[in-house]
């Protein structure tokens, strides 16, 4: 795309970034392009929508970058208002984590009180 001159739209990035979660070369691949595709929209002064810092949450996460996924999390929830999939990407994150999983995810369900849980949510947390 960018040989053509055009510009991604937000959903290009979206699916790049959950690209990057599945990489087929390993997570240490992943976390690498993922870390590159966030330093290519800073520079080209991109901010990511919503549904873009839910793939950036998920991506750090799947690949046992918890901190980064949390920081990403922080983010997302001073530009757009919480709701369900934010916080279901922020618990699949917490996850991600074996040591401090679980006292993570508790922190996050206690910090969400504008979040009514769904189903999906409650599943994650069990």
């Amino acid at each position: 795309m960018r040989d053509f001159g055009y510009e991604p739209i937000p959903q290009v990035f979206t699916a790049l970034f959950n690209a990057c979660s599945r990489s087929i070369y390993g997570t240490q691949d992943g976390f690498l392009r993922a870390t590159k595709l966030i330093h290519t929209m800073k520079s080209k002064n991109i901010t990511p929508n919503q549904i873009t810092f839910n793939a950036m949450i998920k991506t750090f996460g799947m690949l046992g970058k918890t901190e980064i996924a949390l920081h990403l999390a922080d983010q997302n929830l001073k530009l757009y208002k919480p709701d369900d999939k934010a916080f279901a990407n922020i618990l699949m994150a917490a996850s991600g984590d074996e040591r401090n999983g679980f006292s993570l995810a508790i922190g996050v369900v206690v910090s969400s009180i504008y979040v009514i849980p769904n189903l999906n949510s409650n599943k994650l947390i069990i």
